[in-house]
């Protein structure tokens, strides 16, 4: 129990969970780096497992990766429906099960972002038009022309036969939504608010806790971590607010480093992902008013 204080008495804790949690435990690493917190009420509380825990066990993550070349095929041949993509996103993305409600909806609304900017992915990449823009007014939707743009645009994610570039525009989406969880970066970036800074604290000190991330290969690892840590705030640059300093954070993660094996070509697939990630990500924020396609 911890002690009395002038507003609370003494709080009796529950570590059952944790009890539990140690007994079955087998990996030193996941319980050296396990997360707890402290959830009280009505003067009692017990102390739980974060949501966000690290994944070591390469067969986990190599299962997770089968898994995900499966759904990406499903998706790309257009053999899967909305209803089956959506029923599976959890499981493909496990990040998804962090997304905690704490009450006042703000992890709710961040969640339902970036379940909205997967679902734009699945629309694009089935070609499904009309689902992306259901949710648009009829005088504002997007065009068929405007449509076929984009899809060109996206050629090398909506082409990308062994979906490498699909896999490192979603890691972006999820480490990008996550690092957004006010509870999450208490817990993993303690100090920091700054949405850059805490996303490269994270995957420098805790990466484990994104499986979506960890299961890539280490070179694609690299090109994702180095786009968060540069990442262009797209709604800012549209809205006009300070276009010098998004245009600075882009110069930056296009600037090749003459001191390794970078290059213009990598350089140039950086952007993509870069501006991939970030258009679906703008493309779902208003999921929070509706998932009724994008923005």
């Amino acid at each position: 129990a911890f002690p009395a204080t002038e507003k609370v008495g003494v709080i009796t804790v529950m570590v059952d969970q944790v009890a539990n949690h140690v007994k079955s435990c087998e990996d030193a690493e996941v319980f050296e780096n396990t997360n707890l917190e402290v959830v009280q009420s009505h003067g009692a509380g017990k102390i739980v497992l974060s949501p966000w825990q690290p994944v070591t066990k390469s067969k986990t993550l190599e299962n997770l990766d089968e898994e995900a070349e499966s759904f990406f095929t499903d998706v790309f041949l257009q053999s899967m429906g909305e209803n089956n993509f959506t029923n599976k996103l959890t499981s493909v993305f496990p990040e998804f099960r962090y997304f905690v409600d704490e009450g006042d909806g703000v992890v709710e609304q961040i969640r339902k972002q970036a379940f909205c900017a997967m679902l734009c992915l699945f629309w694009l990449a089935s070609d499904r038009q009309e689902d992306f823009t259901r949710g648009q007014a009829v005088s504002d939707q997007l065009t068929e022309q405007s449509w076929s743009s984009l899809q060109s645009w996206l050629k090398p994610l909506l082409a990308d036969c062994e979906f490498s570039n699909v896999h490192m525009v979603c890691a972006c989406i999820m480490v990008r939504a996550v690092c957004s969880i006010p509870k999450f970066r208490q817990q993993q970036a303690p100090g920091l608010s700054e949405p850059r800074e805490v996303m490269a604290h994270v995957l420098e000190h805790c990466p484990k806790v994104f499986p979506s991330y960890m299961r890539l290969e280490e070179d694609f690892r690299l090109v994702v971590r180095r786009v968060l840590e540069h990442d262009f705030n797209l709604q800012q640059f549209l809205d006009v607010e300070s276009p010098p300093a998004c245009l600075t954070v882009l110069k930056e993660l296009v600037k090749v480093d003459e001191d390794s094996d970078d290059s213009p070509e990598e350089a140039k697939d950086r952007l993509f992902i870069s501006m991939a990630s970030c258009f679906l990500s703008l493309a779902g924020s208003m999921a929070g008013q509706s998932q009724e396609g994008s923005l």
